[in-house]
């Protein structure tokens, strides 16, 4: 039997068992990632040296619905015991469950004894043909999550921590579809009556004893089942004893931990986030007191839970390596001396995770204790007790509290105080409030909505901008919308305030725009300086399309009313000033800044039909345009790093990528025939260039055994203008033993 087609839910399963050609242990068992694919499968994989991933995969065929454990080449799971863990329903993967009428085995693991037991315990197997659906794409969907879950989002990188966020591979792989869950479609499409029983793990166990014996192949049953469990799966490995053991298990060295603590500097100081883990688990292997080190790893986790465990246990060492007597005789001066850094970030960091589990109670008193221990707060804890305090609603302490801090001058502390004095109806609340909208005026639009609230913090923020304002909602908008009637009050109170004209100094952008061009004119060519003039036309009329839609509320009253009040007058003139509206109305060269940006990464290759010249002159405008707004002092130098950096990569690649286009369109129309060809020799893909040969384009694309390169044949000056690098969404058809493209979509880089 061989359909690729099912009709219903656990119809037809496919098991898949797949060696990872990125994903190793390695020898202090951190589970490690590398960028060069192995070349290794299930064939050869005795050979490599490394202590490979394996994957084993049940998909249900009809739904797209998975499970999935991850042994390694060194440690495989038998087949049996695998099946019979995904088809039992008592399991914590209660998403899949359920045997099937017929299961797909890829003949690389078929055997005589697997497929004997399959059909006596009523599961019809069979090998499925080139027709097929290989299951790649599920292989890569899982890598590239497990790479997001547990190399980028985690900072615990060992096997352990792939059982502990199976939850989110899921979701992310199974959840996260343009139309519907796969787990939803899976449950909806069970046949009426499905059988749910599965019998137990010996009986079932039992049914793949042969006399047979295969070396060849992967282990199908555990040699001796001893129990009714499937012993063994999932695996799991805990972590290091760093992380877990009993401090009196280890002997406290200050040499060992200073010594720890410079590995750790080395992790502070690595731009590469993977890398300063590894100097984190190297500081902690040499001393498991090196508080800092789990600093490092909570802080770049992003994941609360995994926060919450680091921060705890380097609370517990910090305090132990500082010990009781040296804490008791230094309480007040904290921070100050160097070898408290450690306890106090440790403090600070689990403080932020009893917050974020709703623990107020223990995360005030956390703060609480930091300020006993450093009254100067050089880390900001007394605008987090504020706020704590608020949500608790204890109006006694916080009445002690704001006459110790209360006539601070900033956002954070002065919008906690004026709602503190609103909730208690105060006749100063209106005044503070005044005070508050004076150090920051952007926190109404992210409070109420009407501003676009980033999901992460901003790197960095500048006092009285918008950054701030949203520094200080991401953390405390929940107290405010608690509050009746706080933001229609702040809303009032924000009105009162507002500056009426939101044009700056008559430095309106089209003036700016000017003034930049009158410059220019001055030391260019005349044609040199016509192609300069188009530019600037262009990213006004690409600021008049879209810009307006990232303007404030009362910026979009303004720009409403305005519109509205020409358009129509402009219109029966045939003039074209209504789409100046925008750049004639509003002044900031902080517009301009994000504006060119979207102009080059959007407006210009989608909506404008120009030339290869119009292309490289915009790249060379804006990175002038950029350089000059800095000069000037318009821009600060972080706007000028992102204006610059994407107008050297516009200049750099879309003239190039426009002319292979043009190239690559030609090459199929000259090419075109009406040969059929059969579904076994078409492939396509989104392929990636990672070599260019004389003649040749060396595509990557994923398969089932993972990674896999195509060399496909084109033309000469076809190869001389690709790039390695590239992407490319094609259809790639075999022809007489080779790949040809006959289709080709969008080129990006």
């Amino acid at each position: 039997m061989n359909r690729s087609e099912a009709n219903y839910s656990n119809q037809t399963h496919q098991l898949m068992v797949t060696v990872s050609r990125h994903f190793y242990i390695s020898k202090k068992g951190i589970l490690t990632y590398q960028e060069k694919p192995v070349d290794v499968n299930l064939k050869n994989y005795q050979k490599t040296k490394k202590e490979l991933l394996v994957y084993y995969l049940v998909i249900d065929r009809f739904s797209g619905n998975y499970i999935f454990q991850v042994a390694t080449t060194r440690q495989l799971f038998p087949l049996a015991d695998f099946l019979h863990y995904a088809w039992h329903q008592d399991k914590k993967e209660d998403h899949f469950w359920g045997l099937p009428e017929n299961i797909a085995i890829p003949k690389a693991i078929t055997s005589t004894a697997l497929f004997m037991g399959l059909k006596k315990i009523g599961v019809n197997p069979f090998n499925p043909s080139a027709g097929f659906p290989s299951g790649g794409h599920v292989i890569k969907n899982l890598e590239e999550t497990l790479w997001s879950q547990v190399i980028y989002r985690s900072t615990l990188h060992f096997r352990a921590s792939i059982e502990r966020l199976k939850a989110y591979i899921y979701d992310i792989t199974l959840g996260l579809r343009p139309y519907s869950d796969l787990r939803v479609i899976w449950q909806s499409n069970l046949r009426p009556g499905h059988s749910v029983a599965l019998m137990k793990y010996r009986e079932f166990i039992n049914a793949f004893h042969t006399e047979e014996s295969d070396c060849s192949k992967l282990p199908i049953v555990l040699t001796d089942p001893a129990t009714d469990k499937a012993a063994g799966i999932p695996p799991s490995t805990a972590l290091p004893d760093y992380f877990t053991a009993p401090l009196e298990e280890f002997r406290f060295s200050e040499p060992k931990l200073s010594e720890a603590n410079l590995i750790n500097d080395e992790a502070w100081e690595e731009g590469d986030t993977v890398r300063g883990i590894r100097f984190a688990y190297q500081a902690l292997e040499l001393s498991p007191f090196c508080a800092d080190a789990l600093n490092y790893l909570s802080l770049y986790s992003k994941y609360y839970e995994e926060k919450y465990l680091l921060s705890k246990r380097a609370v517990l060492v910090g305090k132990a390596a500082l010990g009781d007597l040296f804490i008791k005789k230094n309480t007040g001066s904290f921070w100050v001396m160097l070898e408290t850094r450690p306890y106090m970030r440790a403090l600070l960091g689990l403080a932020d995770c009893y917050w974020e589990r709703r623990e107020f109670e223990q995360a005030a008193e956390i703060y609480r204790e930091m300020l006993k221990l450093n009254p100067s707060d050089n880390q900001g804890v007394r605008y987090a007790l504020a706020y704590t305090l608020l949500l608790l609603d204890y109006r006694e302490e916080l009445e002690v509290f704001f006459k110790k801090h209360g006539e601070e001058e900033s956002c954070f502390m002065l919008y906690s105080k004026a709602l503190y004095l609103y909730r208690l109806g105060s006749a100063d609340a209106d005044k503070t409030l005044q005070r508050a909208l004076a150090s920051n005026e952007h926190v109404y639009g992210y409070l109420s909505g009407e501003e676009f609230m980033p999901y992460r913090e901003p790197d960095r923020y500048r006092w009285g901008e918008p950054s701030e304002a949203i520094c200080y909602v991401l953390d405390k908008k929940e107290v405010w919308v608690n509050s009746p009637g706080a933001i229609e009050w702040l809303k009032v109170g924000l009105k009162t305030f507002k500056e009426k004209t939101l044009v700056s100094n008559g430095n309106t952008i089209k003036q700016v725009l000017q003034a930049f061009l009158d410059e220019q004119e001055a030391r260019l060519s005349n044609s040199t300086f016509g192609k300069y003039e188009n530019v600037i036309e262009l990213i006004q009329a690409s600021f008049e399309r879209y810009s307006h839609t990232y303007l404030d509320k009362d910026e979009k009253e303004l720009y409403e009313l305005h519109y509205n009040k020409h358009y129509y007058e402009a219109v029966d003139n045939n003039d074209d000033e209504e789409e100046r509206v925008f750049c004639n109305l509003f002044g900031g060269p902080d517009k301009i800044a994000s504006g060119v940006v979207e102009y080059l990464s959007y407006f210009l290759p989608h909506k404008v039909i120009g030339s290869k010249d119009l292309l490289k002159t915009s790249a060379t405008v804006i990175k002038k345009l950029g350089q000059w707004l800095f000069d000037k002092g318009f821009i600060d130098d972080g706007d000028l790093e992102i204006i610059t950096e994407e107008a050297v990569k516009a200049g750099r690649e879309l003239p190039a990528i426009n002319n292979f286009e043009e190239a690559l369109l030609k090459y199929m129309y000259e090419t075109d025939d009406e040969t059929d060809w059969g579904e076994d020799d078409e492939l396509e893909d989104v392929f990636e260039v990672v070599a260019v040969k004389s003649g040749i384009l060396v595509l990557e694309t994923y398969n089932t055994e993972g990674k896999i390169e195509i060399e496909v044949k084109v033309p000469l000056k076809l190869s001389k203008l690709c790039r390695v690098g590239w992407q490319m969404n094609l259809l790639l058809v075999k022809k007489r033993k080779s790949w040809t493209i006959v289709e080709a979509g969008r080129v990006s880089y």
